[in-house]
């Protein structure tokens, strides 16, 4: 499968597009320093800020499906995940490319009653507006008519992958190691079990 991975200079990005390259897919990395963090890698590389409608929509170009790995610049970014999630929307939707699969957050929606109370206390006080970024993103793809899956990720851990996760919408959701979390997104690309809805995941 042709994908292009989105946000891919974070911990999460890396792991996420080199899982996907291991399965044996064809992958495109985008985003605005791949040229020079990746250059030696032997991946197809498309600089572009995602900001950027048309570097946008020359990077969907003849995809087949998008990974979305995207995070805010700050905990007060109210640009990145929204117009980030348009544009991807719309050159999707131009293009004809219909799947798409990116990282959201535990709390967000109905998930908040997954988490626990500390990081309740946590998210309220210092990511709020983080997460009303990636529930608004939701519904931008919601409303997109793409076939999408939100992925709401447990808190990132750097601890080794386990190789199981728990993908449930009426799990407790406490943390998950990036490579796990990298690992069932690749394989979410190619599924058709959560189209067009949010699903939850934790550590198994």
């Amino acid at each position: 499968m042709k994908i292009l991975v989105v946000g891919t200079t974070g911990k999460t990005g890396e792991l996420i597009w080199r899982k996907a390259v291991a399965e044996g897919h064809d992958v495109t990395i985008f985003e605005r320093f791949v040229a020079q963090q990746y250059k030696d890698d032997p991946v197809r590389k498309m600089q572009g800020d995602v900001l950027d409608t048309a570097a946008v929509t020359a990077a969907i170009l003849g995809q087949d499906a998008v990974l979305v790995c995207l995070g805010p610049v700050s905990s007060h970014d109210r640009v990145t995940l929204t117009q980030g999630a348009r544009n991807i929307c719309q050159a999707m939707q131009a293009q004809g490319v219909e799947r798409v699969v990116f990282i959201s957050a535990a709390g967000v929606g109905e998930s908040w009653w997954l988490i626990p109370w500390y990081s309740k206390f946590l998210f309220s006080f210092f990511l709020k507006t983080v997460l009303q970024e990636h529930a608004a993103k939701v519904a931008i793809f919601a409303e997109s008519g793409l076939k999408w899956t939100a992925v709401r990720a447990a808190v990132l851990t750097n601890r080794p992958a386990k190789g199981f996760v728990l993908a449930s919408n009426i799990v407790s959701s406490r943390t998950i190691p990036r490579g796990d979390l990298a690992a069932y997104l690749v394989t979410e690309v190619t599924s058709d079990q959560n189209y067009r809805r949010p699903i939850s995941v934790t550590a198994g």
